[in-house]
């Protein structure tokens, strides 16, 4: 047996949709999830979390990308203070020659 959406959440939900406002839609789901059909109760809650999981994985990359940025400056850091390090000793010698 197919559960159908009732008649008044079909509409009201689909002038949300209509009026291209996501933040509404969402909380239009969240309000009546309990009054739609089991399934679509399901499947409402499943695209929540697939979202949910793909935002996550996404900050996790910039997360990621940010650390191997800020590796990579400390690495370009040390090899600057190294060679000036290196310069500063072979002055240090020019001068006690």
């Amino acid at each position: 047996m197919i559960n159908t959406i009732p008649e008044n959440l079909r509409k009201e939900f689909l002038a949300i949709v209509d009026r291209g406002d996501e933040r509404a839609a969402r909380e239009f789901l969240v309000t009546h999830l309990k009054e739609f059909p089991r399934d679509t109760q399901d499947a409402i809650i499943m695209a929540f979390v697939e979202e949910a999981l793909g935002k996550g994985a996404e900050e996790a990359k910039l997360i990621a990308d940010f650390q191997k940025q800020g590796l990579e400056a400390i690495d370009d850091l040390e090899k600057s203070k190294r060679e000036l390090e290196d310069k500063k000793k072979m002055l240090e010698l020019k001068e006690s020659v």
